[in-house]
């Protein structure tokens, strides 16, 4: 299912892929870590392919119950910041910034928690600060996130696709 979904999300069919999901979604318990767990995976799906404003709701979603039931786990902290990338994608900047800077200072205390598979998030979160602030045009905050995020020198930042 994550395939096809990621497939038409990667191929600019968001929005079919959204409607498979939101059927396939009916499948986990409500408000549940597994179903958090889907809709993150998705969410990521969608911002990879810059459909940010079919990310949004579902990671807000996410996000509301990761914190209701994994409040202190990196995952919330992580989707924090996959939320905070969906409204950086669409221009909704202060909105998105007590969410990225939260969500990166999260990660980076729970660090040592976050297994192999999830090493590529705090580099991640870092990305999305740079972001956001080079379009808020704040240069030194820019610069400083920039020097954090050369912390992690052997994580490439994921690649944008080809529009």
């Amino acid at each position: 299912m994550n395939n096809l979904l990621g497939a038409y999300a990667e191929a600019g069919e968001a929005a079919k892929a959204v409607r498979l999901f939101s059927e396939a979604r009916k499948r986990w318990p409500q408000n549940s870590p597994q179903l958090a767990g889907e809709l993150a995976r998705f969410g990521l799906s969608l911002l990879q392919a810059d459909a940010f404003a079919e990310a949004e709701p579902l990671l807000r979603d996410c996000l509301a119950i990761r914190e209701k039931t994994q409040p202190g786990v990196w995952t919330t902290f992580n989707t924090r910041s996959l939320f905070g990338g969906a409204l950086v994608g669409q221009k909704k900047y202060a909105e998105a910034g007590p969410l990225l800077v939260t969500g990166y200072e999260g990660m980076k205390q729970r660090e040592k928690s976050i297994p192999p598979a999830g090493s590529t998030r705090i580099p991640e979160a870092l990305d999305r600060l740079v972001e956001l602030s080079a379009a808020t045009n704040q240069p030194a905050e820019a610069a400083r996130w920039r020097a954090e995020r050369a912390k992690y020198r052997f994580v490439a930042p994921p690649p944008r696709p080809k529009k």
